[in-house]
């Protein structure tokens, strides 16, 4: 009787770890097979990250790649006589990009003095795209609402977002639209304000990034007590020491909101 209850006892025994260590084991199978899933999907993002062609004009850069830029716009743009024959910020961002990227970056400067919105779209073909940019700095506005080739606010608009749509046709030219300074003219100024708000719109409903540098520029002057008169040719035009100052904002937004270090 007694061996009958040992032998029962063994039997129940038996049968409860046959029964828990199949549990476990299809457990231990499932845990297996999603941690498999884990590393093949991990390996499979590390292979697809290492295998993506760079697309943004920053990947481009850090891949070591050709990349063109171009500045359109007037003649803040233009390099002229207002720079006493220094570079002003167009070639001073060459030089920056000579010495941080060797041989990589080509700068197209696509400067007209006069120019409005307007002559930059009807050029744009000629003088932009046909250099193929992966990045395009535009600045407008300035004669548009002050200059000799003034335009309504509306045409100015319309134009602006034209010019902008296409050059995001390909789908692989950045753009930056960038807000004119500020001129030594207060009246000259409050009428620019119509022109700056419609850039602003523009940045958002086309989606492209926007430096404000007219916003940058009266900042500065406020809370770092830089004189303006000491940054003009005349009462529109940067100097040398004015565009020394376009060179240093724009390349310190560049390096916060463009570049990736």
């Amino acid at each position: 009787m007694y061996q009958k209850l040992i032998i029962g006892v063994l039997l129940i025994a038996v049968v409860f770890i046959i029964y828990y260590g199949e549990r476990n084991f299809g457990k231990y199978e499932a845990s297996s097979s999603a941690i498999k899933e884990t590393q093949e999907t991990q390996e499979a993002t590390e292979v697809t990250e290492e295998t993506r062609e760079p697309v943004t004009f920053s990947e481009k850069l850090e891949a070591g790649e050709a990349v063109t830029v171009v500045f359109l716009g007037d003649s803040v743009t233009e390099q002229n006589k207002t720079t006493n024959s220094q570079p002003n910020h167009v070639g001073k961002m060459q030089e920056w990009f000579d010495e941080n990227y060797p041989d990589q970056v080509q700068v197209i400067n696509a400067g007209v003095s006069g120019n409005s919105i307007t002559q930059m779209k009807d050029r744009l073909s000629t003088d932009v795209l046909a250099f193929n940019p992966d990045l395009v700095i535009v600045s407008a506005g300035l004669n548009d609402a002050v200059g000799t080739s003034k335009i309504p606010v509306e045409e100015f608009k319309e134009s602006y977002a034209f010019l902008v749509n296409e050059l995001q046709k390909s789908g692989e030219t950045e753009v930056i639209v960038r807000t004119p300074n500020l001129t030594l003219n207060p009246s000259l100024n409050n009428q620019m304000v119509p022109y700056l708000e419609a850039t602003k719109t523009l940045a958002q409903e086309e989606n492209v990034k926007l430096f404000d540098f007219y916003e940058t520029m009266a900042s500065d002057m406020a809370e770092k007590n830089i004189k303006h008169i000491e940054l003009m040719q005349d009462i529109i035009h940067p100097d040398e020491d004015g565009q020394e100052y376009i060179f240093q904002t724009l390349k310190a937004y560049m390096e916060k909101e463009v570049m990736e270090k």
